[in-house]
């Protein structure tokens, strides 16, 4: 009679307590991994939504420059026929020189404006996702920050040939027309203006090549973080 089972409940529990020890380890495991929330998320989105809108105006004011140049270069040459027939030339031929670069890089900059201002919709739209933390927002951002990756490698070079371009032609007239304004009562010993101006505009022309890259250079690496961020496993868990 002593080898009969046993009717404790007791016993009968040990083998599901066991159990439930067994499971401790991965219970805790998952308490753990949503634990680790994107803190980083809110900060990125605030970057992007601020870069959003700033580029949003830039494109729309680079359109409109764009296409009112002819009207605005007209209107600013009737305006500057002052000075002397020496000096009136020379501002015929700058404003001519003008007409001639913005006709040249028209329909690049309508281009670059019309993507810039679309991307800059996008980064606001996933922002705003992000910031409401909509289980689409880490598509949305990874896919519009791949986006403003290749349109910042894209706009890169004709932007710094424009640049390059006006600090030439500011370069080569403005001599002219700094002389042309002194007329006869430049000074003999007057300093040579055409060498001043062109070094003041190589430091400038440099000053400006480095900012565009560095700016450039910025953002990118600021949508390729972005781009992995979202991508962890974590961030796209807290968003669901």
């Amino acid at each position: 009679m002593s080898n009969a089972p046993s009717d404790n409940p007791s016993s009968a529990s040990a083998p599901v307590e066991a159990a439930c020890v067994e499971e401790t380890p991965d219970d805790a495991a998952v308490a753990v991994e949503p634990a680790k929330q994107p803190r980083a998320m809110g900060v990125l989105c605030i970057v992007l939504l601020l870069l959003g809108i700033a580029g949003g105006f830039t494109g729309a004011y680079s359109f409109a420059m764009t296409l009112l140049a002819p009207v605005l270069q007209k209107t600013m040459a009737s305006l500057q026929q002052v000075g002397s027939p020496e000096m009136r030339e020379q501002q015929q031929l700058i404003n001519a020189a003008s007409q001639d670069l913005a006709l040249r890089f028209r329909t690049v900059n309508l281009v670059l404006s019309v993507a810039h201002m679309a991307v800059a919709v996008g980064l606001i739209y996933g922002a705003v996702l992000g910031l409401k933390k909509s289980p689409r927002a880490a598509g949305v951002l990874a896919m519009i920050c791949l986006a403003a990756i290749v349109f910042e490698l894209a706009k890169t070079a004709p932007t710094i040939m424009m640049q390059r371009e006006i600090g030439q032609l500011m370069a080569e007239k403005m001599p002219a027309m700094i002389t042309a304004s002194q007329g006869k009562n430049a000074p003999p010993n007057a300093p040579d203006f055409s060498k001043i101006l062109k070094l003041a505009m190589q430091v400038y022309m440099a000053v400006i090549f480095v900012f565009t890259l560095g700016w450039v250079a910025f953002k990118v690496i600021l949508y390729g973080f972005v781009v992995s961020y979202v991508s962890r496993p974590y961030v796209k868990a807290a968003l669901r």
